[in-house]
């Protein structure tokens, strides 16, 4: 019996720089980090959906916050993607594809779950990949004087990550979006992360829904 491919778990930004490798004409593989994979173990929103008039062709583009790809289903493993909605949250287990330059996935498993559990994750991949990089690395901006000054009056010199983070969260009373919590500090994502799941642990901070973070004060 032939063995299975192993389902890596990967960001969908990390498989479209894959390099594709072809065995012929046909798909043989992406290669990742010296790794060749052909199945891949993704949690992603839907952004868009088609089936063709016939219901016989199913695809999905889905999105996890480092690229979009689509999910292509043909003939009687189109039912896989039946009943899956633009705004789910869905678990995907299936085989790479490519055809006309176009990479795909081809489900093999596609399921509903909570949004918690892209930011799980989310962690997970940094803590094994480090921080996702677009490839783009932009200029850094050198800031104004008044803009420094700015800053150091808003969050101190002295300001440990903690304290900064619990600021924020206090001064949303209804609650802030984790992903808005990291696009508007001015620190590492993975830092805010950490420190995140260390103020959930000692219980000064809670989420009263996924993704959504509450100061206990």
């Amino acid at each position: 019996m032939e063995k299975r491919q192993i389902a890596y778990k990967l960001r969908i930004g990390d498989l479209l720089k894959g390099n594709v490798v072809f065995n012929g004409d046909r798909f043989s593989s992406l290669e990742i980090n010296e790794k060749k994979i052909s199945r891949v173990n993704v949690i992603c929103n839907i952004v868009d959906k088609y089936s063709n008039p016939e219901k016989n062709y199913n695809t999905l583009t889905i999105d996890d916050g480092t690229g979009q790809i689509r999910i292509k289903a043909f003939s009687d493993a189109s039912i896989l993607l039946n009943g899956l909605e633009i705004g789910d949250t869905i678990k995907l287990i299936g085989l790479l594809k490519s055809y006309n330059d176009e990479l795909y996935i081809s489900p093999e498993i596609a399921v509903r779950i909570e949004p918690k559990w892209a930011y799980v994750r989310k962690l997970e991949l940094i803590k094994e990949y480090g921080e996702f990089k677009s490839g783009f690395e932009p200029k850094p901006e050198i800031a104004e004087p008044e803009e420094i000054i700015e800053n150091e009056k808003v969050y101190g010199l002295e300001e440990t990550a903690k304290t900064i983070i619990l600021k924020k969260i206090k001064e949303n009373k209804e609650g802030i979006d984790i992903e808005k919590l990291i696009m508007e500090l001015k620190l590492p994502a993975n830092e805010i992360n950490e420190t995140i799941s260390e103020l959930v642990a000692s219980g000064e901070i809670y989420e009263p829904r996924p993704g959504i973070l509450r100061s206990l004060d």
